[in-house]
């Protein structure tokens, strides 16, 4: 998983230099996470724009990830959250 990131002057466009929770929130928007597969080095898919429903990832064992839900996508809190078991299929 990564993301893009900006240039500078970008960043200050969308967010002026602010560092607060709102400036983050644009930013976040402007940069979303992607992740690629590999394998021995070698790329398996392209870099594809992660789920915004999903939250934090852990890599587990034997080609799983766990992952949380994303409250922040989520219009209330929720009362509990959801965790996501995700196999990694490879050909």
């Amino acid at each position: 998983m990564y993301t893009s990131g900006l240039t500078q002057e970008k960043r200050e466009n969308l967010a002026g230099r602010g560092m607060d929770e709102e400036a983050w929130a644009i930013l976040r928007e402007a940069m979303p996470r992607k992740y690629l597969i590999l394998k021995d080095g070698q790329a398996l898919t392209s870099a594809l724009a992660f789920p915004s429903y999903l939250g934090g990832i852990a890599l587990a064992h034997e080609g799983f990830l766990w992952a949380t839900q994303n409250i922040e996508s989520l219009e209330t809190e929720p009362d509990q959250i959801t965790l996501y078991k995700l196999k990694i299929n490879t050909p």
